[in-house]
């Protein structure tokens, strides 16, 4: 596993960006990058080929460096969002020689090459509105800078991400979680099914995740929500639902309490990317 090491002190210089959704399965194209590029995954899987063979599920995010050959490795059905960029970057073997670039300034950051985030949420809306500039004119400072703050937000996820997975059965809550996060489900039941006593499971879920176990349901339920209403033309009562709230209206006042939105003005400032 490398690392990156990015100098912010000076903007980085964004490429371009876009969103692939591919229903059928695929494998990404083989080539030689003119610059830098991140993946973040969206749904299934992606395979792909640098210094070596990367597997990023859901929910991960993969750089390749600049001037180095990628290419699929395997045909997948999926949905991704990918990100070109240029700058200072140094390539480190180790966390280590990353942390000692990053000594020159305050305004260096590092990740590693492959890593779970903490909150895809908050990136899925940076790169959204990254991609809204993609084609608009006179727009490259405000892209520069958009592209700067998302290398930052990723930074910091990486770093705040450790003492997270450290705790082997909160990550399977977790787990569970993302899978079940539509149903009817409480912290009793939750308890229950991974034999916890639902105090002790409550403050130990909030000490790993920052959150307790509502506040971390409704942010991922508002996240499903987002997204539908970005990319579908269901109504907000059939998106109320589906993400699982039984109350349309109850939905619509948490959504503007998380955003400061509402749902139908989330839905106009938002629109749906998709590059294929």
């Amino acid at each position: 596993m490398r690392y990156f090491a990015i100098n912010l002190g000076s903007l980085v210089k964004y490429c371009f960006s876009g969103k692939s959704v591919n229903k059928e399965p695929m494998r990404h194209t083989r080539r030689v990058l003119a610059d830098f590029e991140m993946f973040f995954v969206e749904d299934g899987e992606l395979w792909m080929k640098q210094d070596s063979v990367y597997g990023v599920k859901k929910g991960e995010v993969l750089f390749h460096a600049k001037g180095e050959e990628q290419c699929g490795t395997r045909l997948n059905s999926n949905s991704f969002y990918w990100f070109h960029f240029d700058g200072e970057v140094k390539i480190c073997e180790t966390e280590e020689q990353a942390r000692q670039v990053c000594q020159k300034g305050e305004k260096w950051i590092f990740f590693a090459e492959k890593f779970a985030l903490q909150n895809t949420d908050r990136i899925t809306i940076m790169l959204t509105e990254l991609n809204h500039y993609r084609f608009e004119g006179n727009s490259e400072l405000v892209k520069d800078h958009l592209s700067s703050a998302l290398l930052a937000e990723l930074a910091r996820q990486y770093l705040l991400f450790s003492p997270f997975v450290v705790h082997t059965r909160i990550s399977q809550v977790v787990g569970w979680l993302y899978k079940h996060i539509t149903e009817d489900i409480s912290v009793v039941s939750i308890a229950e099914r991974f034999s916890y006593n639902p105090k002790y499971f409550t403050a130990l879920f909030k000490k790993y995740t920052g959150r307790t176990v509502k506040e971390w349901i409704i942010e991922k339920r508002i996240s499903f929500s987002k997204r539908l209403l970005t990319n579908s033309t269901d109504s907000i009562k059939q998106i109320a639902h589906t993400v699982g709230f039984s109350d349309e209206y109850y939905f619509m006042r948490v959504f503007k309490q998380a955003t400061g939105m509402t749902p139908k003005s989330y839905r106009k400032t938002f629109c749906a990317c998709l590059y294929s």
